[in-house]
């Protein structure tokens, strides 16, 4: 996301949590994983605008994702405990 580009995952483990649809493919898995993922990709090969959003979208919610912030986070976390 930092590197300003949209991503392509799978509906498993914490990624689709941190994204949305406006920067990001999920591909349902179990699925036909490789069909579905030449898929995306043929998708955003075709559409440089839809791409080009997709990316802005991405560096916009890695801000939320800084180093910074998760330290402060993981420090307030160990606080509490």
């Amino acid at each position: 996301m930092a590197a300003g580009l949209p991503i392509i995952t799978t509906d498993r483990g914490e990624i689709p949590e941190i994204v949305s649809e406006s920067n990001a493919i999920v591909i349902p898995f179990p699925g036909d994983l490789t069909s579905n993922l030449a898929k995306a990709i043929l998708s955003l090969y075709h559409d440089k605008e839809g791409r080009e959003y997709m990316g802005s979208v991405s560096r916009v919610l890695s801000k939320k994702y800084s180093k910074e912030i998760y330290a402060k986070n993981f420090f307030d976390a160990l606080a509490s405990i």
